[in-house]
C-alpha cells in the first residue's frame, strides 16, 4: 500500500478548512488543519508536513508571505496556493516564490486556473503518491480541476 503524503490545510474560513480536510481524509490522506499563517509556520517547522494547501488571503501574515517564510526556513513541503480571489499576478508571484501549484476556485476571475512552475527547486509529492489535488475535485470543495 502506498503511503499518502502528510498534508496541512491552512485557511482562516472554518467551512473551507473543514470541507477540504474532510474530503482529503475521505481520500485516505493524513490531514491537519490550522486557521492562521502563524500556526502554519509553527506546524511546518516540525518538518514532517509534505504538502501544504495554503489560502492566499489570510489575516495577519498573507499566504504569499507565509510561503516566502517557509522557503526562507528551508521547508521543502510542496505548497499549493488556493484562492477564491485569484488573479494572474498573484499566481505568477506564488510560482516565483516556490509554490508547487496555484488553484483558483470557481469564484475567481481565473475561473478555473492552474499554474505550474516549469521547473521547481523544491521537492514535489512523490511519483507513487500523485499530486494531492490532481485527482478530480468535486463540488464539495468548491474547486475545479481543468
Amino acid at each position: 500500500m502506498t503511503t499518502r503524503p502528510h498534508l496541512l490545510v491552512v485557511d482562516d474560513e472554518d467551512g473551507i478548512r473543514e470541507s477540504l480536510s474532510s474530503i482529503l481524509v475521505d481520500e485516505g490522506y493524513h490531514v491537519e488543519a490550522v486557521g492562521s499563517a502563524e500556526a502554519a509556520l509553527e506546524r511546518a517547522a516540525a518538518g514532517d508536513i509534505e504538502v501544504v494547501l495554503l489560502d492566499v488571503w489570510l489575516p495577519g501574515i498573507s499566504g504569499l508571505e507565509t510561503l516566502k517564510q517557509m522557503r526562507e526556513s528551508n521547508s521543502d513541503a510542496a505548497v499549493v496556493i488556493i484562492s477564491g480571489h485569484g488573479n494572474v499576478e498573484t499566481a505568477v508571484r506564488a510560482t516565483k516564490l516556490g509554490a508547487f501549484d496555484f488553484i483558483a476556485s470557481a469564484r475567481s476571475r481565473l475561473n478555473p486556473v492552474r499554474v505550474r512552475p516549469l521547473r521547481s527547486t523544491r521537492r514535489s509529492p512523490s511519483a507513487d503518491s500523485p499530486a494531492v489535488l490532481l485527482h478530480p475535485c468535486d463540488s464539495r470543495s468548491g474547486f475545479q480541476d481543468p
